[in-house]
């Protein structure tokens, strides 16, 4: 038999409050703060016989806006304000006629206007819109190299063609309702070898070109990527998850198992092109290889440590835990207990992983009756520095007697300090001839390139030296372990027996 555990560390509802508001916040219409547009608002009007121009404007709605002018307007509530404008970068967004709400005569002068009509909060939006976007083409044309400019418009016209001829090629068969799977997959097999050298060559000079600008030319030199070739890549699921991050990062579970579909996903035959593209960006490879590097160590500490009598394994930022899974599925009936311990800080994930490897152990429920699963909702955070006595305890219940620690994606987004911390942590928690196998990316310029530049997808990539300075200073031996493609680095390190 096996038993189910799901810990939750991190009871409580959250609660929602609003402080020092005299009504619902629903009820508010949406306001402009304005920060968010390109060129300062400013509102003139004429009141008593007097001409007020260019007042600094806090916050504009629909029927009202706040101002913060340099000096006290000296006017008092309930004056009428004609001739009101209110402008943004030279254009004019309102005009017409207003009411003054409040004015604070204060050493910060505030006040409040009320306007008689509504304003057209789209068209501040569109105008704000197009007035930063010309305003960040004519700084692209002014600052960032002919050589950048060129790079980028020969990758959208090479993805523009693909999906011109892909989307013709949809349409001579009828739809693509009527393709079978196997005969999409092939022609995006078939159409990706021709495509494919020549789009990743220009990733990799788009990454050359942006590595010589300065740090402030390349935020715009990554803006001007994003806003040329993420329209042309939403369609498919992996590029549009990875921009748009629903659970708050990019490389989140339901991404991982994107990575490993063999059915590809999209509405056209061009998005699933894209996913293709995707799984197999030499990142996108290596994600694949390094799940088969994972559980080659699950099968090897199952060997090595025969003369325990019982085997824990730690997996860390678990995600789909695809390597447990399949471990589960290829190996030899365990004489001994195995308790398989999940760690994660997303439920979801957490609840999916700990799901699959119940369902690959009733599958085999002679030869895996001494496997245990354990899922625990619980973070880095709170291994580095639980805050109460229940999430002690629960630190205390992971970090024992391990056989192996496992992680594959997590040090990817740990800062060094934290990085090393955490293999410290786990050390502590490491049986005798126990160890860790944590994996870590390598820039690759192919890859990285439209990751940080279009997707705003940001990893710490390292190098084996920089892997191997999380063991520092530790007993046991720690050497670099890659995965097939050389661009996964698992630091592999193991504690004496005695």
């Amino acid at each position: 038999m096996t038993e189910r555990e799901t810990d939750r560390s991190r009871t409580g509802a959250v609660h929602a409050t609003l402080e020092g508001s005299s009504r619902p916040a629903w009820l508010r219409a949406r306001r402009i703060p304005a920060g968010e547009t390109p060129d300062p608002l400013l509102c003139s009007f004429e009141a008593e016989g007097r001409r007020y121009e260019k007042l600094p404007v806090a916050d504009l709605g629909p029927g009202g806006l706040g101002l913060r002018p340099e000096r006290p307007l000296g006017l008092a509530p309930g004056t009428a304000l004609q001739d009101l404008e209110i402008r943004s970068g030279g254009q004019r967004l309102w005009s017409g006629e207003g009411e003054l709400i409040y004015a604070l005569d204060t050493a910060e002068p505030r006040a409040g206007l009320r306007l008689l009509g509504l304003l057209d909060l789209a068209r501040v939006h569109w105008t704000r819109g197009l007035e930063g976007l010309l305003r960040e083409e004519e700084a692209g044309r002014e600052e960032l190299p002919v050589a950048y400019r060129t790079a980028l418009l020969q990758a959208v016209q090479l993805l523009e063609g693909a999906k011109r001829v892909l989307t013709g090629a949809e349409g001579e068969k009828g739809g693509l309702e009527v393709w079978p799977d196997e005969e999409v997959r092939r022609l995006c097999v078939e159409f990706h070898m021709r495509w494919s050298p020549r789009f990743l060559e220009l990733m990799e000079r788009l990454d050359e070109l942006r590595a010589d600008l300065p740090p402030e030319a390349r935020l715009l030199a990554d803006r001007y990527a994003e806003r040329a070739l993420l329209p042309l890549l939403l369609s498919c699921p992996m590029h549009s998850r990875a921009s748009l991050k629903p659970r708050g990062y990019a490389g989140d579970f339901e991404l991982m198992l994107l990575y490993f579909a063999n059915r590809l996903r999209g509405e056209s035959l061009y998005a699933r092109f894209l996913h293709f593209t995707a799984q197999h960006y030499p990142l996108g490879r290596t994600v694949v290889e390094r799940e088969r590097t994972l559980r080659e160590r699950l099968e090897e500490a199952s060997r090595a440590r025969s003369d325990r009598p019982a085997l824990r394994i730690l997996n860390l930022a678990a995600g789909p835990a695809l390597e447990m899974q399949r471990w589960l599925e290829e190996t030899p009936a365990p004489q001994k207990p195995v308790e398989l311990i999940l760690v994660d800080q997303d439920r979801d994930s957490l609840e999916y992983a700990q799901a699959r490897l119940l369902e690959r152990i009733a599958a085999r429920p002679d030869e895996l009756r001494n496997v245990r699963v354990r899922a625990l909702h619980f973070s880095v955070k709170q291994i580095l520095e639980p805050k109460t006595e229940e999430e002690r305890r629960t630190r205390a219940g992971i970090l024992r007697d391990l056989d192996l620690v496992t992680s594959s994606g997590l040090f990817d987004y740990l800062p060094e300090n934290f990085a090393v911390r955490l293999v410290q942590a786990l050390h502590e928690g490491l049986a005798p001839g126990g160890g860790l196998f944590l994996g870590n990316l390598r820039r690759e310029p192919r890859t990285s390139w439209l990751m940080e530049a279009v997707l705003q997808w940001h990893l710490r990539y390292r190098e084996e030296e920089e892997v191997l300075r999380w063991a520092r200073g530790l007993p046991g031996q720690a050497s670099i372990t890659p995965d097939r493609t050389g661009r996964c680095l698992f630091l592999d390190y193991r504690l004496p027996a005695s």
